[in-house]
């Protein structure tokens, strides 16, 4: 193991109990694994390392709003940059 994970990664271990149960846990709705990827991966690496999955995760601990509010702030940090 590498240590990291990608979206392909990621997306095959949604389905698996122990990780549905970590999200349920979190109060985290992960059925959009790219979404669910593309707010994890802060570095833009493609790959997400274990602080990253961890940290991002309790950070979107909640309800869906949470994850709406992230999506939007990922989308204006990315328009900010090309601006």
């Amino acid at each position: 193991h590498s240590g990291t994970v990608t979206l392909v990664e990621l997306e095959a271990c949604l389905s698996d109990p122990n990780l549905q149960a970590v999200f349920y846990a979190l109060e985290l709705e992960a059925s959009d694994a790219t979404t669910l990827f593309e707010l994890l991966d802060v570095d833009g690496s493609e790959e997400l390392d274990i602080e990253e999955f961890v940290v991002g995760c309790v950070s979107l601990k909640g309800n869906a709003k949470a994850l709406d509010v992230e999506v939007l702030m990922k989308e204006n940090r990315r328009v900010m940059r090309k601006l």
